[in-house]
């Protein structure tokens, strides 16, 4: 979530923070989007809901398995 709303990802900004660390290097981070993330939850009273309506571009990511 953390990747879409600001462009960074933390795992790889962090490995690149400390591979300059060790080779006495600075590192400045991009340019961080200011988004605001969020999370929808809905209860369906079926095992495989009809998601294809939601086609907005702000859905990154969907959980289609239980």
């Amino acid at each position: 979530m953390v990747k879409y709303a600001s462009g960074v990802n933390l795992w790889d900004k962090w490995a690149k923070i400390e591979n300059a660390k060790i080779r006495k290097q600075t590192y400045t981070l991009p340019t961080i989007h200011n988004k605001y993330p969020g999370i929808v939850v809905y209860l369906s009273r079926f095992d495989n809901p009809d998601t294809f309506s939601f086609t907005d571009s702000e859905i990154v990511w969907k959980m289609d398995k239980k």
